[in-house]
């Protein structure tokens, strides 16, 4: 795992992953705080009619949604590049020939791409969460916003292992990326179905809900068992 640690850093990608999570944690407070002041130097009239008074809930909000459609597809790409063994035939065997099964040779691969995701997320959160007191001091409810934060990482995590595992398997970081939105988007459109709004933990990328409210037991149980399930199957498929 170094070894693959030390590739990252060589490769840029670490600054890269952190410049785009760092971007995300704080224009997304920014441009919800500002976006009155915004649309009326760009249209010229008053949008206080139009948009609601900026709160630490919609800034988060906006945040969680960058997160949803901006982050997870570029972080998936990211480390699912760093998995693919590439086009380099000698590479190629040197690894085939020294691992006995698959994970000896993604399971680092994947270890070192999810510890730099867990890091650029994490930065972008504590950068938002800093907008987020700037911008409006007191009103913030940290012990919510930790929660949801940390729902939201576990979520993106899981997120992160089922697009490598699909990366691995159609040996296309651009696929992979595109199938991991593609069920994001499915599983927003069904959000109002009972089944997908009590059991996929894909919803949890964007725990909005608990921003104003406490978090309770039957409101997440079910999401993360299927999130385990996810985890182990790719697991399962990682070894074969």
């Amino acid at each position: 795992m170094i070894l693959e640690i030390r590739k990252w850093y060589r490769s840029k990608r670490i600054f890269l992953l952190i410049f785009i999570c760092s971007l995300m944690g704080i224009s997304a407070p920014l441009f919800t705080y500002y976006s009155k002041d915004i649309l009326k130097n760009m249209g010229g009239y008053d949008a206080s009619n139009i948009l609601l008074p900026p709160t630490w809930i919609s800034a988060t909000a906006s945040y969680f949604k960058n997160v949803e459609q901006v982050v997870v597809f570029i972080v998936i790409f990211i480390v699912v590049e760093t998995c693919l063994l590439g086009k380099n035939e000698s590479l190629k065997l040197f690894y085939k020939t020294n691992a006995k099964t698959p994970s000896k040779i993604y399971t680092p691969k994947l270890s070192a791409g999810l510890l730099f995701s867990f890091l650029g997320l994490l930065i972008g959160d504590l950068l938002n969460t800093y907008m987020l007191w700037a911008l409006f001091d007191n009103k913030v409810h940290f012990g919510h916003l930790a929660i949801a934060l940390t729902i939201q990482m576990i979520v993106f995590l899981i997120l992160i292992v089922l697009g490598a595992t699909i990366g691995i398997y159609t040996s296309s970081a651009f696929l992979s990326a595109v199938v991991v939105e593609g069920f994001l988007i499915i599983t927003g459109l069904l959000s109002n179905v009972a089944l997908f709004k009590n059991w996929s933990p894909m919803l949890l990328l964007s725990p909005i809900q608990f921003l104003s409210t406490n978090v309770e037991v039957d409101q997440i149980w079910r999401p993360l068992i299927v999130g385990c399930i996810v985890l182990i199957l790719c697991g399962i498929l990682i070894k074969r």
